[in-house]
């Protein structure tokens, strides 16, 4: 994705909150006048607001004036929904295609978001075997995988392992599964329907990844994370996706003290990673003692 050539850092801090009340009330409209699937207008909205968020570190100095005007306050909860909505239909969309597909392969790799998704994974993987206690990973477990499974199925492709893929949503385990069947690496991953905090094999994971929109407000996300170390296995890392600065906007953020406190003396925090490129996510990485 290409940010405008107007992007954040060029516009003072009251211009960017102007920018971002702008988008959240046409994201709004458009939600309210049909919904948030993957046309032009809503695609379009998206990526304004997707580079928006997404300053150079050098550059990124309204995040912290932005974030605390009582108006974005205002409105954050419903941005995040709203973001949270169009990905899902988005990629419930792509997952349609991918299952429907005469050559599912060629039309997976037309996503426009699976370079996003490869770098991050590869973020993830490289953190794990820089953090892991031992080598080499097993199994590991993603929960909140979604309709279209990426971040799973590359997971597999890249260390050749068992992944399970946990959605709280049927239609999402569903499609996910559809997608899965007719990939190549997708023999390696199971869709499961479950509630994030009572999967049981998350006790056989050696790492477990937490999505960023499991748990979208700050409660929800305490009590999910706390359930997942609980059933958690000593030795094995827990990878929670979050955001920071301005990335926030579109994702809850996770604060390594939120983290810690969901597992009172049961994780160790070992690294807080918050990349500059085009990653949005930023990533804790935590060991269940």
């Amino acid at each position: 994705m290409t940010a405008p050539a107007d992007t954040a850092h060029r516009i003072p801090a009251a211009a960017l909150v102007e920018r971002v009340l702008e988008l959240h009330g046409r994201l709004d409209r458009l939600d309210a006048a049909g919904g948030l699937e993957p046309t032009g207008p809503v695609n379009a909205a998206f990526a304004e607001l997707v580079a928006t968020c997404l300053p150079a570190p050098a550059e990124d100095t309204h995040a912290g004036t932005v974030l605390a005007d009582p108006r974005v306050s205002a409105v954050l909860p419903r941005l995040r929904q709203l973001c949270a909505d169009g990905e899902y239909r988005l990629e419930r969309s792509w997952a349609r295609r991918v299952a429907a597909a005469r050559q599912p392969p060629a039309e997976l790799a037309r996503f426009p978001y699976l370079d996003n998704y490869r770098e991050l994974t590869a973020l993830e993987l490289h953190a794990v075997a820089g953090l892991r206690p031992a080598p080499g990973v097993p199994r590991v477990c993603v929960l909140g995988s979604g309709p279209l499974p990426l971040t799973a199925l590359l997971t597999a492709r890249a260390l050749g392992v068992p992944v399970d893929a946990v959605d709280l949503a049927a239609e999402a385990t569903e499609l996910a599964a559809g997608v899965l069947r007719r990939v190549p690496g997708g023999e390696l991953v199971r869709a499961h329907r479950a509630d994030a905090r009572a999967f049981p094999d998350v006790e056989r994971a050696d790492v477990v990844v937490v999505a960023a929109l499991v748990g979208l407000d700050p409660g929800e996300k305490r009590a999910v994370l706390g359930a997942v170390a609980d059933r958690m296995r000593p030795g094995a890392l827990l990878v929670v996706r979050s955001a920071h600065r301005l990335r926030a906007l579109l994702y809850p953020p996770v604060a390594p003290a939120d983290l810690l406190a969901a597992g009172p003396g049961r994780l160790r925090l070992l690294a807080e990673i918050r990349p500059w490129n085009g990653v949005v996510n930023s990533l804790l990485v935590a060991l269940r003692t």
